[in-house]
């Protein structure tokens, strides 16, 4: 569902940038950095927001492992 909720709010950037007022707290709260923001304001694709992840997930999901009850 995140995936889809920033390819949505991107879509709707890329469309309407002139007209759209994000609320950026709400987005710096729900996404937990203001990251999200910049890559609005430089017009990255979706594919490159999801790319700027990668090394968190596979960080978080290496540190996850060890409390999976099934592998």
């Amino acid at each position: 569902p995140y995936k889809a909720g920033v390819a949505l709010i991107w879509a709707i950037h890329s469309l309407h940038a002139d007209s759209l007022v994000l609320n950026e707290a709400t987005l710096v709260r729900l996404s937990g950095t203001d990251r999200l923001i910049t890559h609005l304001q430089n017009r990255s694709s979706p594919a490159e927001i999801f790319d700027s992840w990668k090394d968190e997930v596979d960080v978080y999901l290496a540190m996850r492992s060890k409390y999976l009850l099934y592998p």
